[in-house]
């Protein structure tokens, strides 16, 4: 899909320019509402009052002189340039929880090295950089050095309270405990401590003797756990296992990875989370995680959007076999009406952007998100690679860095590759295609995700694509992986999982 749409995707916005479709998007009134705010101990004033919706904090454009932080409005006004003190540049999506395009903080937080959190409808933001010491309301501050991590989001690294407190010390008084050699060049891993906040939110911190890259952040394949990968380290503690006394988790534990130089912290889950890491200015690396932003809601409560891609004079990508033409509307309309019926099944409560061939306008379909007062969208879609017969498999993007649409979509990527027989090429950050994202996404005021099923131009996967029995297997995977995302505890057996097994020799035949 990616190459062959790029002429299509520039014809269809031209449509949209010409329809001048006025695109309103607003969160349900009852999930958002304005929040008193405060950076370094400084009142935020600003032209118009700063959201909060349960899980991330909208900012006003006009409060970032608050972080010393000047910005560009792009030409598609959905995006701005930041630009930091020290020059370096960043382009931030923008979101659009009211009548005005705003800031979503845990898109900003990464580039200010910020935590913040919420509590009797006041804000608090904290600029961890140990320069930012003072905030300047009416010009940025000469702040030197850019920030490196992703996103923050809940309190900051020293919090009110604690819950599971698994600080070990290194050495007490008196203790002869033979400590680890550490090769040169290892950094090395001091303490490991959990910090509960409340239910939705806790973090991880793990302190290093000097500062290192950040960790890879992981789900295992059976979306069971988080593994944290700390590359060149090496565990200098005497506990390694703790217990914990959390909605997210039931327990951690630190061990060296095999033939690796490379230390692994397990997270074992109770349910899907959201997370971010960034590190701060005392070499400590912190994993934050929270409930997804509509996760919890049962699924009878639940409220979808179910787009299936293209349609009418856009027909997608396309092959041609055996003197027919595979349009990708075609088949992305099958799949999105099984998952629509399955959804329906599960009684939640969908709508879908088209349900016949079709055309609908790119920003036509993210906005009925506002018109219905949605909980999710998801965008059913065909992958080609022209050039590449072999490329192959599930691919599901959320948009640039939004935590929440990328717990679905890990979420939807595990849960389609254990029937489907289709590889896993995960869960991808849309901002690997085009700069500002794909346009369904970046449009999205709730977690949304765009689902490649599969790829039109691999023969192996045609034939997958066209076969009934897969196109329903993919449905339901992709509905329990919605599942899997709002109902809180994991789902290790997607439904119907006893049925695929039985039926995939014959899928795997089909598909020479």
């Amino acid at each position: 899909m990616r190459i062959r749409k790029k002429s299509r995707d520039s014809f269809v916005f031209i449509l949209v320019v010409v329809s001048t479709l006025v695109w309103t998007t607003a969160l349900a009134a009852d999930t958002i509402h304005p929040v008193e705010c405060r950076v370094q101990g400084v009142e935020v004033n600003t032209s118009q009052s700063v959201l909060w919706d349960g899980s991330d904090l909208f900012l006003p454009l006009d409060s970032l002189k608050y972080f010393q932080v000047d910005f560009q409005i792009n030409k598609s006004d959905d995006s701005i340039t930041i630009i930091l003190p020290d020059k370096s540049q960043a382009d931030i999506p923008l979101a659009k929880p009211s009548k005005d395009f705003m800031v979503p903080m845990s898109a900003l937080a990464r580039y200010i090295h910020a935590t913040y959190s919420v509590a009797n409808n006041v804000c608090t933001i904290t600029l961890n950089n140990p320069t930012n010491t003072n905030v300047n309301t009416q010009s940025p501050m000469n702040v030197q050095g850019s920030v490196s991590g992703s996103y923050s989001i809940g309190s900051p690294a020293t919090p009110k309270s604690t819950g599971t407190n698994m600080t070990t010390p290194i050495a007490e008084s008196g203790n002869t405990m033979a400590l680890p050699v550490v090769p040169p060049g290892d950094s090395i891993i001091q303490n490991v401590q959990w910090v509960t906040n409340d239910s939705h939110h806790a973090q991880i911190i793990i302190s290093m003797d000097r500062p290192v890259p950040l960790p890879k952040v992981v789900f295992s394949p059976d979306m069971n756990s988080l593994e944290i990968n700390i590359p060149k380290s090496i565990a200098q503690i005497p506990v390694k296992q703790w217990t914990i006394d959390h909605p997210f988790a039931t327990s951690m534990a630190l061990s060296s990875l095999p033939n690796s130089d490379n230390t692994q912290l397990q997270v074992q889950l109770k349910q899907t989370v959201a997370y971010g890491e960034y590190r701060d200015a005392n070499n400590n690396i912190i994993i934050n995680l929270f409930s997804p932003r509509r996760s919890g809601i049962p699924m009878n409560q639940l409220r979808i959007i179910v787009d299936p891609g293209h349609g009418g004079i856009d027909t997608g990508c396309h092959a041609f076999v055996d003197g027919h033409n595979i349009d990708e509307k075609t088949l992305t309309l099958k799949i999105a009406k099984l998952l629509n019926q399955d959804l329906i099944d599960d009684d939640v409560t969908t709508w879908m952007t088209r349900t016949t061939d079709t055309y609908v306008g790119l920003y036509e379909r993210p906005a009925l998100e506002s018109k219905y007062n949605a909980d999710l969208f998801v965008s059913i879609h065909i992958d080609d690679c022209p050039g590449n017969d072999h490329a192959s498999g599930t691919s599901v993007y959320y948009h640039m860095n939004d935590p929440s649409s990328r717990a679905l979509a890990i979420s939807i990527a595990n849960s389609v590759a254990k029937v489907s027989g289709l590889p896993e090429r995960g869960a991808l950050s849309d901002s690997i295609l085009y700069h500002t994202g794909l346009a369904v996404l970046r449009k999205s005021v709730v977690p949304a995700v765009l689902v490649e099923v599969g790829y039109i131009n691999n023969p192996k996967d045609r034939t997958k694509l066209l076969n009934p029995k897969v196109q329903a297997i993919v449905a339901q995977a992709i509905c329990d992986g919605i599942r899997n995302y709002v109902d809180g505890p994991l789902h290790t057996n997607p439904s119907g999982s006893s049925d695929v097994a039985a039926n995939d020799v014959t899928l795997k035949d089909t598909a020479k």
